[in-house]
């Protein structure tokens, strides 16, 4: 009813937590822009090891299959492009 279309997510388990709420958006057909550098997961010790993340990978994983992600930055950006705008 809020004729809300777009959820920006940022927040903290990216492979639990988030990603069962970025689920349960793309369900809904929300478009899903995903705050990269503001995501974190619980990182695999033999991931490490080898030099992988699996914050990485989870973002790269919901990029292909659920949403695109942008940069911190870019969506300070937008926002004051909005804001701009509306004034």
């Amino acid at each position: 009813n809020l004729e809300i279309k777009t959820l920006f997510c940022a927040g903290f388990d990216v492979s639990v937590c988030l990603l069962c709420t970025i689920i349960d958006a793309w369900e809904l057909n929300y478009e899903i822009i995903l705050l990269r550098d503001a995501v974190r997961a619980i990182e695999i010790p033999e991931d490490i090891e080898i030099g992988y993340s699996f914050t990485n990978r989870m973002v790269k994983w919901i990029e292909a299959m659920l949403g695109r992600s942008i940069t911190t930055q870019h969506f300070i950006e937008l926002m004051k492009q909005i804001q701009s705008a509306s004034e």
